[in-house]
């Protein structure tokens, strides 16, 4: 009989522990983010738009604003209104996929990579990406306009 109050109070006190654990720090988080369900924010046609991929779309969205003006400061009106338009787009582009699917649209990926990389050079000036080249030089990783682009800003 004692082994089983034990076995239980360890269950228990295991359960909690990871309650606790996996509880977010609410004072490191932003209005929208404190504001995100713990499921989907949105279904579209019943599929669901999951807060996690929502708050990394977010994130993603604040910090390209925060380096375009110069600083991590940003109204909580702001934060809103960019938690609104983020979730506007997952949720237009869920419609535009689910749309493609049912029309049976597959677009090749030669097509895809060619689109890719106009992006990249419209994003990416050549000059700057022959220097990072030429700085890592003596390395033997192959350096892609991509690997560039998503290491430049850091």
């Amino acid at each position: 009989m004692g082994h089983r109050i034990l076995f239980t109070a360890l269950i228990t006190a295991s359960i909690c522990g990871l309650a606790f654990a996996q509880a977010p720090d609410l004072k490191k988080m932003d209005v929208v983010e404190r504001s995100v369900p713990a499921g989907p924010v949105a279904l579209v046609n019943k599929v669901p738009i999951e807060g996690a991929d929502f708050v990394l779309e977010y994130k993603r969205n604040l910090k390209g604003v925060a380096q375009m003006v110069g600083s991590p400061e940003l109204t909580d009106e702001f934060r809103v209104r960019a938690g609104l338009t983020v979730l506007g787009d997952m949720i237009r582009h869920e419609i535009l996929f689910q749309e493609a699917q049912r029309r049976n649209i597959v677009v090749p990926d030669a097509e895809v990579e060619e689109a890719y990389q106009e992006k990249l050079q419209q994003a990416c000036s050549e000059d700057v990406f022959m220097k990072v080249v030429k700085m890592v030089a003596d390395q033997r990783e192959r350096l892609s306009p991509h690997w560039y682009c998503m290491h430049s800003y850091q």
